[in-house]
């Protein structure tokens, strides 16, 4: 016959009665708990997907709209400049994560060359002696944009997360494109996706003095132009908005 000391029995039965009474705030609402004396235990153990289940999400950042939006910047930049150089071009394009264009006067490819790093100092040239001019960006220069864009939105994410008050949310990188996050409670992942995958993007872009939008509508519009909409006048309500001619060009962003 087994025989335990009294004092063994006494602790273990002292610490067993202590992991029930710290349990206990788990059966009961906050707003039950916050109506309890403050000596009665308040704080509730935080259970995992495996216990309380919730919502699984793993997100990707699309590295190729990033590369996309920097080329068409550079795009817009390249027309000025070979614009204010009198440098001839033809086919100024963006295809297949390149920026390409066909300089009309060979005798300018070192111009061609100088210009470059204007348009963005991570683009690296590839000029040939047909005037076909390719600008790409290397790989290194892709991993760091890639790893700054997945910072910032893992930092975005957090804290659209944390307007939900969700307790305990798990927000971490994933490899090294990827964002796992984990929401124990949360239920309805389609509502999570909606909350976390609107964009969040400003960019300031400068207005095109020299044409109004009257003649911009009737077929003068500039290469490199769009015609946005103002702001509605709330002193007037349903009256026409103003237009603006605005540079395509990103200045900031």
């Amino acid at each position: 016959m087994l025989y335990f000391q009294t004092w063994k029995v006494t602790l273990i039965l002292g610490i067993c009665l202590l992991g029930v009474l710290l349990t206990l705030p788990n059966l009961f609402s906050q707003e039950t708990l916050d109506r309890l004396p403050g000596w009665v235990p308040h704080r509730q153990i935080s259970l995992g997907l495996d216990l309380r289940g919730g919502s699984h999400l793993l997100l990707e950042v699309d590295m190729s709209t990033v590369v996309r939006e920097r080329l068409n910047n550079a795009l817009d930049a390249a027309r000025s400049e070979l614009r204010n150089a009198r440098i001839g071009y033809t086919g100024l394009a963006v295809q297949n994560d390149k920026l390409v264009f066909t300089v009309s006067d060979l005798n300018r490819l070192d111009d061609v060359r100088k210009l470059v790093p204007k348009l963005d100092p991570e683009l690296v040239s590839t000029i040939g002696s047909d005037g076909q001019v390719s600008l790409a960006f290397d790989e290194a220069a892709l991993e760091r944009r890639k790893s700054t864009v997945l910072e910032q939105s893992i930092e975005i994410v957090r804290r659209r997360i944390d307007e939900t008050g969700t307790k305990e949310p798990t927000i971490q990188r994933e490899g090294s494109d990827r964002i796992l996050v984990q929401l124990p409670g949360i239920d309805n992942p389609e509502h999570v996706k909606e909350l976390i995958g609107k964009t969040a993007k400003m960019t300031f872009q400068l207005v095109d003095t020299s044409i109004t939008p009257d003649e911009a509508r009737r077929g003068r519009l500039p290469p490199g132009d769009d015609i946005l909409p103002g702001a509605e006048d709330p002193r007037h309500p349903g009256a026409p908005r103003p237009e603006y001619v605005v540079q395509k060009r990103v200045m900031v962003s």
